[in-house]
């Protein structure tokens, strides 16, 4: 009995080694996903020192709300110059890791979504950020249990890392399945 190529391939996929394949290629996209994720944090870091420390956005807030002492007294009290300096930095590196994880990690996606998938893809990492807080404070704060000096040392770090680490798969999950998802 002669099979045609469409019959071969599909027999092939079914034998161990295509789902090691398919296992390899999620572990690929993992890695890239973790790449571009990394270049994302730098890029948040980078834009929120820049607008703090470089750009000095306090005084140029409180310069450009001279003439409303209430909306100064407001910014100064509540700190919105270092919320909008999060925000922003937070949108751009949102918005690199949508570029990169569209064309490079899941680049086997439909470029006529890419306007939802973007609003996917920032309300996936909108979760992550909250999952993320949570579980940093939970995690700090057991590790500083019955000792206050530890606030100052190494525990911020450590749970900081161990949420990330945590949300990360969080992240490449709901990517995966939800925002690049090619059958939906």
């Amino acid at each position: 009995m002669d099979m045609n190529n469409a019959e071969k391939c599909a027999a092939k996929m079914t034998t161990p080694a295509s789902l090691s394949l398919l296992q390899s290629v999620a572990l690929r996209q993992f890695i890239k996903f973790c790449i571009v994720g990394a270049s994302s944090a730098l890029i948040n870091l980078s834009i929120f020192s820049l607008l703090l420390y470089g750009l000095h956005l306090q005084e140029a807030l409180h310069s450009a709300l001279a003439n409303h002492p209430q909306w100064q007294q407001i910014v100064t009290e509540y700190q919105l110059w270092v919320q909008l300096a999060a925000l922003a930095a937070f949108l751009l590196a949102a918005t690199n890791g949508f570029f990169w994880n569209s064309r490079w990690t899941f680049r086997h996606n439909d470029p006529s979504r890419r306007r939802s998938q973007y609003f996917k893809f920032v309300s996936v990492n909108v979760v992550g950020l909250i999952l993320h807080q949570i579980i940093l404070f939970l995690i700090n704060r057991a590790l500083i249990a019955g000792n206050a000096m530890n606030e100052k040392g190494w525990a911020p770090l450590i749970a900081f890392v161990m949420a990330a680490f945590i949300v990360v798969f969080w992240n490449f999950f709901a990517n995966k399945l939800w925002t690049f998802n090619t059958e939906s």
